[in-house]
């Protein structure tokens, strides 16, 4: 064996792919999903398209775009691909989310606290990332995004700077490379520059009863007749929203007390459609306490 690349019999050499140890990253956990398939697939539909660069994955809150990305990001451990790394960073609201992103993708690049404390401005930073993705084909995977992206200050180019790739093949990498992001705005589609907008929609009337079910246990349902006929009432009321259904079926399965059910469901009836983050707090509460 000779660097790991290739070994020798007699006269006649055979060269070894070795695996890009970068994407041997663990897959992230991922909550139970129902009908989310096939747009994971439409996703990677998008990502082997060359011509398309930035998609976006939008919807309202709790619909499942975290998770969606999530699923893609795994389905790099199931496709064949040419991507030399993968980032992944949850952004959500902050005032340094430039400086978060840069960090997490130059400890991915192994980007030495030396060099990099030597830079003394955002500008410096992003020179560095870009210095070192230049040559490079990457997908960059940012999470719950609530502003516009100036993708440049980053150091992620995704336009090809370099001369003709039929003569300079390795600049045809950055073409190739993808940023996805998930959004709960409209406006940050033009803003960003999306060539490709999935929207995520709220679950069908029988996928969400599924997950609703699946979430609770069959065995409890089974167990239960009370609970088992609120079922589909409460996926009804949680208006086909896969993080409602996930909270209130966990809250559900930990308290089997009928009262403490009830008022869940009362929870539910004073806003079917669009439970925030403090209406799972409360429903999560109701069963706990």
């Amino acid at each position: 064996m000779k660097m790991g690349l290739s070994f020798y019999l007699g006269s006649a050499a055979i060269a070894v792919k070795m695996p890009r140890m970068r994407l041997l990253m663990p897959e992230l956990l991922v909550e139970n999903t129902v009908g989310l398939e096939p747009t994971v697939e439409m996703v990677w539909r998008c990502i082997e398209d060359e011509n398309i660069r930035v998609i976006r994955l939008c919807g309202i809150g709790g619909v499942g775009k975290s998770t969606l990305l999530k699923k893609v990001r795994n389905e790099f451990h199931n496709h064949n691909h040419g991507f030399d790394f993968v980032f992944w960073v949850k952004v959500s609201r902050q005032q340094d989310y430039i400086e978060k992103v840069q960090e997490a993708i130059r400890k991915k690049l192994d980007i030495s606290d030396a060099m990099w404390n030597e830079c003394s401005s955002e500008d410096e930073k992003g020179a560095q990332i870009s210095s070192v993705l230049k040559s490079k084909k990457f997908a960059l995977l940012l999470d719950d995004v609530w502003e516009r992206f100036d993708l440049l200050r980053l150091g992620i180019h995704l336009h090809s700077d370099y001369p003709d790739p039929e003569f300079y093949p390795e600049s045809d990498h950055r073409n190739r490379s993808k940023v996805i992001f998930t959004t709960r705005s409209v406006e940050l589609c033009n803003a960003m520059g999306a060539q490709e907008t999935i929207e995520v929609e709220c679950l069908p009337p029988d996928q969400a009863l599924t997950l609703f079910r699946m979430t609770v246990g069959e065995n409890i349902l089974n167990n239960d007749p009370e609970l088992s006929e609120l079922a589909e009432i409460i996926a009804t009321r949680c208006g086909g929203l896969p993080l409602a259904l996930l909270t209130v079926g966990r809250a559900m399965a930990s308290r089997r007390n009928p009262g403490e059910r009830r008022h869940a469901v009362e929870l539910l009836q004073s806003n079917p459609s669009e439970i925030e983050d403090q209406m799972f707090d409360d429903l999560e509460a109701t069963c706990k306490y």
